[in-house]
């Protein structure tokens, strides 16, 4: 369970978004803006780290959507959101901005991050 337990983490570690394309970093980040793992807990900024989510497919078809998607996740307690992006119309000629499926997606990601959530993507495991 523990080797399982720490595996999660990894995996949320370095998924978790500090920010996205939507909105550019302004400065570097330092090693207390990750999680890392304490005395066998997740840890960020020297604080306790407890991970409530859900899988999900929650996604708006408008920005407006999604910010109240965020807020209503958020509202319910959980602070981890793992994506479901299987199964979607991806294209590379997405622009910011164009509400393509990829912008949506980036945008959603950057309104968990910026409401103080993490994103667990799972392409990544």
């Amino acid at each position: 369970m523990k080797h399982l337990f720490f595996t999660v983490a990894l995996t949320v570690v370095s998924c978790a978004l500090n920010g996205s394309a939507q909105t550019p970093a302004t400065t570097e980040a330092s090693a207390s803006d990750f999680v890392q793992v304490v005395d066998g807990h997740l840890s960020v900024g020297g604080k306790r780290l407890k991970l409530w989510g859900a899988q999900s497919s929650l996604f708006g078809e408008h920005y407006a959507q999604i910010d109240n998607e965020v807020k209503h996740f958020r509202k319910l307690g959980f602070n981890l959101y793992r994506s479901i992006s299987v199964g979607y119309p991806y294209s590379l000629e997405s622009k910011r901005g164009d509400e393509s499926f990829i912008d949506l997606m980036d945008y959603q990601f950057n309104a968990i991050a910026q409401s103080g959530g993490y994103n667990w993507i799972d392409l990544a495991n």
